[in-house]
Protein backbone atom coordinates (compact mmCIF):
# COMPACT_ATOMS: atom_id res chain seq x y z
CA UNK A 1 0.00 0.00 0.00
CA UNK A 2 1.40 3.68 -0.87
CA UNK A 3 0.54 4.58 2.28
CA UNK A 4 2.96 3.55 4.65
CA UNK A 5 2.93 6.28 8.07
CA UNK A 6 1.37 6.38 10.87
CA UNK A 7 0.32 9.57 10.74
CA UNK A 8 -1.14 9.91 7.05
CA UNK A 9 -3.22 6.98 8.27
CA UNK A 10 -5.04 8.69 11.01
CA UNK A 11 -5.38 11.85 8.94
CA UNK A 12 -6.73 10.02 6.22
CA UNK A 13 -8.68 7.95 8.82
CA UNK A 14 -10.34 11.02 10.57
CA UNK A 15 -11.00 12.62 7.33
CA UNK A 16 -13.01 9.45 5.99
CA UNK A 17 -14.96 9.45 8.70
CA UNK A 18 -15.80 13.10 8.93
CA UNK A 19 -16.42 13.17 5.06
CA UNK A 20 -18.89 9.97 5.48
CA UNK A 21 -20.92 11.11 8.75
CA UNK A 22 -21.34 14.40 7.09
CA UNK A 23 -22.28 13.16 3.86
CA UNK A 24 -24.96 10.68 5.47
CA UNK A 25 -26.32 13.66 7.78
CA UNK A 26 -26.42 15.79 5.19
CA UNK A 27 -28.24 14.07 2.45
CA UNK A 28 -30.68 12.28 4.94
CA UNK A 29 -31.55 15.75 6.41
CA UNK A 30 -31.78 17.71 2.95
CA UNK A 31 -33.83 14.62 1.72
CA UNK A 32 -36.06 14.59 4.86
CA UNK A 33 -36.70 18.47 5.19
CA UNK A 34 -37.21 18.84 1.39
CA UNK A 35 -40.15 16.12 1.47
CA UNK A 36 -41.80 17.45 4.42
CA UNK A 37 -41.74 20.87 3.06
CA UNK A 38 -42.70 19.49 -0.71
CA UNK A 39 -45.67 17.82 1.00
CA UNK A 40 -46.64 20.67 2.89
CA UNK A 41 -46.65 22.60 -0.14
CA UNK A 42 -48.62 20.02 -2.23
CA UNK A 43 -51.50 19.91 0.57
CA UNK A 44 -51.64 24.20 0.45
CA UNK A 45 -51.96 24.21 -3.38
CA UNK A 46 -54.29 21.30 -3.57
CA UNK A 47 -56.73 22.80 -0.34
CA UNK A 48 -56.70 26.60 -1.94
CA UNK A 49 -57.73 24.18 -5.59
CA UNK A 50 -60.47 23.14 -3.74
CA UNK A 51 -62.12 26.02 -2.60
CA UNK A 52 -61.79 27.90 -6.14
CA UNK A 53 -63.11 24.81 -7.48
CA UNK A 54 -66.18 24.70 -5.05
CA UNK A 55 -66.53 28.38 -6.01
CA UNK A 56 -66.94 27.75 -9.62
CA UNK A 57 -69.92 27.19 -11.31
CA UNK A 58 -69.51 24.81 -14.37
CA UNK A 59 -72.94 26.09 -16.24
CA UNK A 60 -70.85 29.56 -16.34
CA UNK A 61 -67.12 28.41 -16.76
CA UNK A 62 -68.21 27.93 -20.60
CA UNK A 63 -68.58 31.63 -21.56
CA UNK A 64 -65.28 32.73 -19.84
CA UNK A 65 -63.78 32.56 -23.04
CA UNK A 66 -65.75 35.32 -24.78
CA UNK A 67 -64.18 37.18 -22.39
CA UNK A 68 -67.03 39.82 -21.53
CA UNK A 69 -68.29 41.09 -18.33
CA UNK A 70 -68.47 37.39 -16.74
CA UNK A 71 -64.75 36.74 -17.46
CA UNK A 72 -63.98 39.90 -15.60
CA UNK A 73 -65.73 38.94 -12.42
CA UNK A 74 -64.08 35.36 -12.28
CA UNK A 75 -60.83 36.94 -13.16
CA UNK A 76 -61.48 39.63 -9.83
CA UNK A 77 -62.35 37.31 -7.58
CA UNK A 78 -59.45 34.86 -8.34
CA UNK A 79 -56.48 37.74 -8.13
CA UNK A 80 -58.78 38.40 -4.13
CA UNK A 81 -57.97 34.45 -3.38
CA UNK A 82 -54.52 34.44 -5.18
CA UNK A 83 -53.12 37.52 -2.53
CA UNK A 84 -55.13 35.56 -0.06
CA UNK A 85 -53.80 32.22 -0.49
CA UNK A 86 -50.30 33.59 -1.76
CA UNK A 87 -50.12 31.74 -4.45
CA UNK A 88 -48.08 33.03 -7.68
CA UNK A 89 -50.88 31.91 -10.05
CA UNK A 90 -54.70 30.76 -10.86
CA UNK A 91 -55.73 29.18 -14.12
CA UNK A 92 -58.39 27.44 -14.99
CA UNK A 93 -58.10 24.78 -18.22
CA UNK A 94 -61.18 23.78 -20.46
CA UNK A 95 -62.25 20.55 -21.94
CA UNK A 96 -59.75 21.18 -24.65
CA UNK A 97 -57.19 21.50 -22.20
CA UNK A 98 -56.24 24.82 -22.98
CA UNK A 99 -56.15 27.89 -20.61
CA UNK A 100 -59.17 30.00 -20.60
CA UNK A 101 -58.72 32.14 -17.58
CA UNK A 102 -55.02 33.27 -16.04
CA UNK A 103 -54.95 35.77 -12.96
CA UNK A 104 -51.47 36.72 -14.80
CA UNK A 105 -51.38 38.87 -18.13
CA UNK A 106 -49.10 35.81 -20.24
CA UNK A 107 -51.94 32.82 -20.46
CA UNK A 108 -49.12 30.92 -22.72
CA UNK A 109 -47.78 28.50 -20.11
CA UNK A 110 -45.03 26.03 -21.58
CA UNK A 111 -45.48 23.71 -18.62
CA UNK A 112 -48.69 22.46 -19.56
CA UNK A 113 -47.45 20.16 -22.44
CA UNK A 114 -44.98 19.02 -19.40
CA UNK A 115 -47.78 18.16 -16.80
CA UNK A 116 -50.41 16.28 -19.40
CA UNK A 117 -50.40 13.50 -17.10
CA UNK A 118 -51.34 15.06 -13.70
CA UNK A 119 -53.75 17.50 -16.34
CA UNK A 120 -55.32 14.34 -17.11
CA UNK A 121 -55.61 12.52 -14.10
CA UNK A 122 -57.66 15.85 -12.49
CA UNK A 123 -60.14 15.60 -15.69
CA UNK A 124 -60.50 11.99 -14.54
CA UNK A 125 -61.71 12.90 -11.52
CA UNK A 126 -58.66 12.86 -8.77
CA UNK A 127 -56.40 15.91 -7.90
CA UNK A 128 -52.62 15.81 -8.82
CA UNK A 129 -49.55 17.64 -8.64
CA UNK A 130 -46.29 18.24 -11.10
CA UNK A 131 -42.82 17.89 -9.99
CA UNK A 132 -40.47 20.68 -9.04
CA UNK A 133 -39.88 22.64 -12.40
CA UNK A 134 -38.02 25.31 -13.36
CA UNK A 135 -38.98 28.82 -14.78
CA UNK A 136 -39.07 32.56 -15.22
CA UNK A 137 -36.18 34.57 -13.23
CA UNK A 138 -34.50 31.09 -12.49
CA UNK A 139 -37.18 30.16 -10.07
CA UNK A 140 -38.66 27.07 -9.02
CA UNK A 141 -42.47 26.26 -9.34
CA UNK A 142 -44.88 23.51 -8.49
CA UNK A 143 -48.97 23.46 -9.78
CA UNK A 144 -51.34 21.30 -8.12
CA UNK A 145 -54.74 20.43 -10.06
CA UNK A 146 -58.36 20.00 -9.18
CA UNK A 147 -60.87 18.99 -10.94
CA UNK A 148 -64.40 21.09 -10.92
CA UNK A 149 -67.32 18.95 -10.16
CA UNK A 150 -69.62 19.03 -13.10
CA UNK A 151 -71.64 15.96 -12.51
CA UNK A 152 -70.91 12.49 -14.49
CA UNK A 153 -67.53 14.60 -16.16
CA UNK A 154 -64.99 16.54 -15.75
CA UNK A 155 -65.18 19.56 -18.31
CA UNK A 156 -62.92 22.46 -16.28
CA UNK A 157 -59.94 22.14 -13.95
CA UNK A 158 -58.66 24.61 -11.41
CA UNK A 159 -54.83 24.83 -11.30
CA UNK A 160 -52.65 27.19 -8.55
CA UNK A 161 -49.36 27.55 -8.85
CA UNK A 162 -46.86 28.65 -6.20
CA UNK A 163 -42.95 29.86 -6.31
CA UNK A 164 -41.22 27.21 -4.06
CA UNK A 165 -39.29 29.76 -1.82
CA UNK A 166 -38.10 26.81 0.27
CA UNK A 167 -35.59 25.83 -2.27
CA UNK A 168 -33.35 28.87 -1.69
CA UNK A 169 -33.58 27.94 2.22
CA UNK A 170 -32.49 24.37 1.12
CA UNK A 171 -29.29 25.56 -0.99
CA UNK A 172 -28.33 27.95 1.81
CA UNK A 173 -28.81 24.53 4.18
CA UNK A 174 -26.82 22.89 1.65
CA UNK A 175 -23.86 25.52 1.35
CA UNK A 176 -24.21 25.63 5.55
CA UNK A 177 -23.55 21.72 5.77
CA UNK A 178 -20.42 22.49 3.18
CA UNK A 179 -19.03 24.70 5.53
CA UNK A 180 -19.47 22.67 8.39
CA UNK A 181 -18.31 19.85 6.65
CA UNK A 182 -14.81 22.30 5.67
CA UNK A 183 -14.39 22.68 9.48
CA UNK A 184 -15.08 19.27 10.53
CA UNK A 185 -12.20 18.43 8.29
CA UNK A 186 -10.15 20.57 9.40
CA UNK A 187 -10.79 19.94 13.47
CA UNK A 188 -10.24 16.12 11.99
CA UNK A 189 -7.33 16.94 10.50
CA UNK A 190 -6.11 18.47 13.56
CA UNK A 191 -6.72 16.12 16.03
CA UNK A 192 -5.36 13.81 14.06
CA UNK A 193 -2.17 15.35 13.38
CA UNK A 194 -2.05 16.23 17.49
CA UNK A 195 -3.42 11.76 18.03
CA UNK A 196 -0.53 10.41 15.80
CA UNK A 197 1.68 13.03 16.67
CA UNK A 198 2.06 11.65 20.04
CA UNK A 199 1.38 8.06 19.30
CA UNK A 200 4.56 8.36 16.24
CA UNK A 201 6.24 9.98 19.21
CA UNK A 202 6.26 7.00 21.92
CA UNK A 203 6.79 4.38 18.60
CA UNK A 204 9.93 6.45 17.60
CA UNK A 205 11.11 6.01 21.43
CA UNK A 206 10.62 2.10 21.41
CA UNK A 207 12.23 1.82 17.48
CA UNK A 208 15.50 3.56 19.67
CA UNK A 209 15.19 1.50 22.50
CA UNK A 210 14.74 -1.69 20.01
CA UNK A 211 17.92 -0.80 18.33
CA UNK A 212 20.27 -0.20 21.31
CA UNK A 213 19.02 -3.93 22.12
CA UNK A 214 19.71 -4.84 18.86
CA UNK A 215 23.49 -3.34 19.69
CA UNK A 216 23.27 -5.86 22.99
CA UNK A 217 22.97 -3.09 25.11
CA UNK A 218 20.57 -4.51 27.72
CA UNK A 219 20.76 -1.97 30.49
CA UNK A 220 18.73 0.62 28.20
CA UNK A 221 15.29 1.23 30.51
CA UNK A 222 12.03 0.56 28.58
CA UNK A 223 9.62 3.11 29.64
CA UNK A 224 7.43 4.76 27.63
CA UNK A 225 4.58 5.41 29.31
CA UNK A 226 1.17 6.50 27.10
CA UNK A 227 -2.12 4.49 26.23
CA UNK A 228 -2.74 1.46 27.30
CA UNK A 229 -1.33 -0.63 23.79
CA UNK A 230 1.65 1.61 23.77
CA UNK A 231 2.54 0.32 27.51
CA UNK A 232 1.86 -2.95 26.63
CA UNK A 233 4.21 -2.52 23.58
CA UNK A 234 6.84 -1.22 25.58
CA UNK A 235 6.17 -4.37 28.55
CA UNK A 236 6.21 -7.04 25.86
CA UNK A 237 9.77 -5.42 24.58
CA UNK A 238 10.93 -5.47 28.09
CA UNK A 239 10.36 -9.21 28.62
CA UNK A 240 11.70 -10.03 25.45
CA UNK A 241 15.03 -7.68 26.09
CA UNK A 242 15.59 -9.92 29.36
CA UNK A 243 14.86 -12.85 27.66
CA UNK A 244 17.60 -12.09 24.69
CA UNK A 245 20.14 -11.06 27.56
CA UNK A 246 19.48 -14.38 28.68
CA UNK A 247 19.31 -16.13 26.05
CA UNK A 248 22.68 -14.65 24.68
CA UNK A 249 24.69 -14.99 28.01
CA UNK A 250 23.75 -18.71 27.99
CA UNK A 251 24.42 -19.07 23.60
CA UNK A 252 27.95 -17.47 24.61
CA UNK A 253 28.35 -19.95 27.45
CA UNK A 254 27.45 -22.89 24.95
CA UNK A 255 29.59 -21.44 22.83
CA UNK A 256 32.34 -21.82 24.40
CA UNK A 257 31.36 -24.77 26.00
CA UNK A 258 31.38 -26.00 22.32
CA UNK A 259 34.65 -24.71 21.30
CA UNK A 260 35.95 -26.10 24.53
CA UNK A 261 34.59 -29.36 24.02
CA UNK A 262 35.47 -29.76 20.18
CA UNK A 263 38.97 -29.15 21.27
CA UNK A 264 38.76 -32.04 23.46
CA UNK A 265 36.90 -34.19 20.86
CA UNK A 266 39.84 -33.28 18.59
CA UNK A 267 42.53 -34.25 20.84
CA UNK A 268 40.75 -37.51 21.62
CA UNK A 269 40.22 -38.46 18.48
CA UNK A 270 44.07 -37.98 17.29
CA UNK A 271 44.83 -40.29 20.98
CA UNK A 272 42.12 -43.09 19.46
CA UNK A 273 43.86 -42.76 16.28
CA UNK A 274 47.29 -43.79 17.92
CA UNK A 275 45.82 -46.30 20.32
CA UNK A 276 43.43 -48.08 17.50
CA UNK A 277 46.88 -48.17 15.33
CA UNK A 278 48.73 -49.97 18.40
CA UNK A 279 46.18 -52.02 19.21
CA UNK A 280 45.59 -53.25 15.47
CA UNK A 281 49.30 -54.11 15.36
CA UNK A 282 49.40 -55.95 18.79
CA UNK A 283 46.97 -58.19 17.21
CA UNK A 284 48.36 -59.17 14.23
CA UNK A 285 51.86 -60.16 16.06
CA UNK A 286 50.18 -61.82 19.28
CA UNK A 287 50.80 -65.57 19.47
CA UNK A 288 47.93 -65.50 22.54
CA UNK A 289 44.43 -65.72 21.64
CA UNK A 290 43.36 -63.48 24.61
CA UNK A 291 45.60 -60.80 23.88
CA UNK A 292 44.78 -60.60 20.44
CA UNK A 293 40.73 -60.43 21.62
CA UNK A 294 41.50 -57.84 23.96
CA UNK A 295 43.39 -56.48 20.82
CA UNK A 296 40.08 -56.60 18.90
CA UNK A 297 37.77 -55.08 21.25
CA UNK A 298 40.29 -52.36 21.49
CA UNK A 299 40.16 -51.61 17.72
CA UNK A 300 35.99 -52.05 18.52
CA UNK A 301 35.83 -49.81 20.35
CA UNK A 302 37.91 -46.73 19.56
CA UNK A 303 36.02 -46.83 15.83
CA UNK A 304 32.36 -46.57 18.46
CA UNK A 305 34.34 -43.89 20.42
CA UNK A 306 35.56 -42.28 17.08
CA UNK A 307 32.19 -42.23 15.54
CA UNK A 308 30.60 -40.43 18.51
CA UNK A 309 33.26 -37.63 18.10
CA UNK A 310 32.61 -37.26 14.69
CA UNK A 311 28.97 -37.05 15.23
CA UNK A 312 29.81 -34.58 18.35
CA UNK A 313 31.67 -32.37 15.74
CA UNK A 314 29.02 -32.57 13.16
CA UNK A 315 26.94 -31.32 15.64
CA UNK A 316 28.75 -28.37 17.15
CA UNK A 317 30.40 -27.44 13.77
CA UNK A 318 28.93 -24.00 12.07
CA UNK A 319 28.09 -25.11 8.61
CA UNK A 320 28.42 -22.89 5.48
CA UNK A 321 26.08 -24.56 3.04
CA UNK A 322 26.38 -24.38 -0.58
CA UNK A 323 23.29 -24.42 -1.53
CA UNK A 324 22.68 -25.49 -5.36
CA UNK A 325 18.92 -26.81 -7.14
CA UNK A 326 18.85 -30.60 -6.28
CA UNK A 327 16.56 -33.38 -7.36
CA UNK A 328 15.25 -34.91 -4.59
CA UNK A 329 14.66 -38.27 -5.75
CA UNK A 330 18.32 -38.92 -6.76
CA UNK A 331 19.50 -37.53 -3.59
CA UNK A 332 17.34 -40.12 -2.22
CA UNK A 333 18.12 -42.95 -4.37
CA UNK A 334 22.23 -41.95 -3.43
CA UNK A 335 21.19 -42.00 0.45
CA UNK A 336 19.86 -45.79 0.29
CA UNK A 337 22.52 -47.07 -2.29
CA UNK A 338 25.15 -45.71 0.89
CA UNK A 339 22.78 -47.63 3.81
CA UNK A 340 24.51 -50.85 4.79
CA UNK A 341 23.85 -53.90 2.38
CA UNK A 342 22.08 -55.64 5.37
CA UNK A 343 19.67 -52.75 5.46
CA UNK A 344 18.43 -51.72 1.77
CA UNK A 345 15.89 -54.74 1.05
CA UNK A 346 13.92 -53.45 3.70
CA UNK A 347 13.51 -49.66 2.18
CA UNK A 348 10.77 -49.43 -0.54
CA UNK A 349 10.34 -45.88 -2.17
CA UNK A 350 7.49 -44.32 -3.87
CA UNK A 351 8.20 -41.13 -5.56
CA UNK A 352 4.93 -38.93 -6.96
CA UNK A 353 7.33 -36.59 -7.59
CA UNK A 354 10.54 -37.57 -9.69
CA UNK A 355 11.40 -34.34 -10.64
CA UNK A 356 10.36 -32.58 -7.62
CA UNK A 357 13.71 -30.53 -6.66
CA UNK A 358 14.69 -28.33 -4.11
CA UNK A 359 17.28 -25.72 -3.06
CA UNK A 360 19.48 -27.82 -0.59
CA UNK A 361 23.31 -28.45 0.77
CA UNK A 362 23.86 -31.95 -1.00
CA UNK A 363 26.31 -33.54 1.54
CA UNK A 364 24.58 -32.12 4.37
CA UNK A 365 21.06 -32.83 3.31
CA UNK A 366 22.18 -36.93 2.42
CA UNK A 367 23.72 -36.69 5.94
CA UNK A 368 20.35 -35.81 7.48
CA UNK A 369 18.14 -38.27 5.30
CA UNK A 370 21.09 -40.79 6.06
CA UNK A 371 20.23 -40.79 9.83
CA UNK A 372 16.71 -40.51 9.81
CA UNK A 373 16.45 -43.47 7.20
CA UNK A 374 18.93 -45.58 9.41
CA UNK A 375 16.92 -44.99 12.58
CA UNK A 376 13.91 -46.02 11.09
CA UNK A 377 15.63 -49.35 10.02
CA UNK A 378 17.18 -49.77 13.52
CA UNK A 379 13.33 -49.56 14.57
CA UNK A 380 12.13 -52.71 12.56
CA UNK A 381 11.34 -54.95 15.31
CA UNK A 382 9.75 -57.40 12.90
CA UNK A 383 10.52 -59.75 9.99
CA UNK A 384 8.05 -58.27 7.94
CA UNK A 385 10.12 -54.79 9.07
CA UNK A 386 9.56 -52.45 6.20
CA UNK A 387 10.74 -48.49 5.68
CA UNK A 388 8.68 -46.78 3.08
CA UNK A 389 10.32 -43.21 1.46
CA UNK A 390 7.98 -40.92 -0.35
CA UNK A 391 8.25 -37.87 -2.00
CA UNK A 392 4.78 -35.67 -3.25
CA UNK A 393 4.07 -32.46 -3.91
CA UNK A 394 1.70 -29.85 -0.83
CA UNK A 395 0.79 -26.83 -3.02
CA UNK A 396 4.05 -25.32 -3.75
CA UNK A 397 6.20 -27.10 -0.93
CA UNK A 398 7.90 -30.94 -1.52
CA UNK A 399 6.97 -33.24 1.44
CA UNK A 400 9.41 -36.25 1.78
CA UNK A 401 8.00 -38.95 4.38
CA UNK A 402 9.98 -41.45 5.84
CA UNK A 403 7.81 -44.15 7.49
CA UNK A 404 8.36 -47.42 9.60
CA UNK A 405 6.17 -50.41 11.05
CA UNK A 406 8.61 -50.14 13.66
CA UNK A 407 7.91 -50.47 17.66
CA UNK A 408 7.04 -46.81 17.56
CA UNK A 409 7.51 -44.56 20.39
CA UNK A 410 5.19 -43.31 23.38
CA UNK A 411 4.00 -39.40 23.27
CA UNK A 412 7.42 -39.07 26.33
CA UNK A 413 9.98 -40.14 23.82
CA UNK A 414 8.69 -38.66 20.88
CA UNK A 415 9.25 -35.40 22.55
CA UNK A 416 12.75 -35.48 23.39
CA UNK A 417 13.17 -37.58 20.02
CA UNK A 418 15.60 -34.32 18.68
CA UNK A 419 17.05 -33.77 21.60
CA UNK A 420 20.90 -34.37 21.41
CA UNK A 421 22.43 -37.23 23.78
CA UNK A 422 18.39 -38.56 24.12
CA UNK A 423 18.74 -42.02 22.29
CA UNK A 424 16.32 -45.06 22.90
CA UNK A 425 18.99 -47.57 21.70
CA UNK A 426 21.58 -48.87 24.68
CA UNK A 427 24.35 -49.15 21.40
CA UNK A 428 22.86 -45.38 20.39
CA UNK A 429 24.90 -42.10 20.76
CA UNK A 430 21.59 -39.54 20.94
CA UNK A 431 23.03 -37.18 18.26
CA UNK A 432 22.13 -38.81 14.91
CA UNK A 433 18.45 -36.82 14.65
CA UNK A 434 19.56 -33.83 16.48
CA UNK A 435 21.74 -33.28 13.39
CA UNK A 436 19.13 -34.36 10.92
CA UNK A 437 16.95 -31.78 12.76
CA UNK A 438 19.39 -29.56 12.86
CA UNK A 439 20.54 -29.38 8.96
CA UNK A 440 16.92 -29.26 7.78
CA UNK A 441 15.51 -27.03 10.56
CA UNK A 442 18.48 -24.45 10.96
CA UNK A 443 20.62 -24.46 7.83
CA UNK A 444 17.64 -25.57 5.41
CA UNK A 445 14.87 -23.45 6.83
CA UNK A 446 12.84 -26.56 6.37
CA UNK A 447 9.76 -28.01 8.84
CA UNK A 448 10.33 -31.83 10.53
CA UNK A 449 7.43 -33.52 12.27
CA UNK A 450 7.34 -37.16 13.39
CA UNK A 451 4.00 -38.63 14.30
CA UNK A 452 4.62 -42.25 15.98
CA UNK A 453 2.56 -44.72 18.43
CA UNK A 454 3.77 -47.69 20.15
CA UNK A 455 3.53 -51.13 18.13
CA UNK A 456 2.54 -48.90 14.81
CA UNK A 457 6.07 -47.73 13.76
CA UNK A 458 6.75 -44.07 12.93
CA UNK A 459 6.55 -41.41 10.57
CA UNK A 460 9.19 -38.56 10.51
CA UNK A 461 7.40 -35.72 7.49
CA UNK A 462 10.17 -33.03 6.33
CA UNK A 463 8.59 -30.47 4.18
CA UNK A 464 10.90 -27.83 1.82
Amino acid sequence: MFIKTLRTKVLLYFIFASAVVISIYGVITYNMIRGNLETEMENRLITAGKIIAQSAVPGELQYLKLKGKLYDNYRERLRKLKEITEVRDILIIGPDRKIILSTLEDNEKFFLNLDRYEIEKAFEGGKASSPLYKGAKGMYYKTSYVPVDGGDKVRYVVAVEASVEYIRYLTQYGNLLGVIGLVSFAIAAGLSILLSRGITKKLEALKKKAEQIAKRNFRENIEVGGEEEISVLADTLDSMKKELEDYIQNREKMATVGEFSAGVAHEIRNSLGAISGYAELIREKAADEKVKKYSEDIVKNCYKMSEFLNNFLAYTKEFTPDMQEEEVSRMLDSVVEEMPKEARPAIARHYEQHGARIKADLFLLKKAFHNIIINSWQALDKPQGIVDLYVVRDGQKTVIIVKDNGKGMDSNMKAKIFQPFFTGRKEGTGLGLAIAYRIIKEIHKGEITVESELGKGTEVKVIF
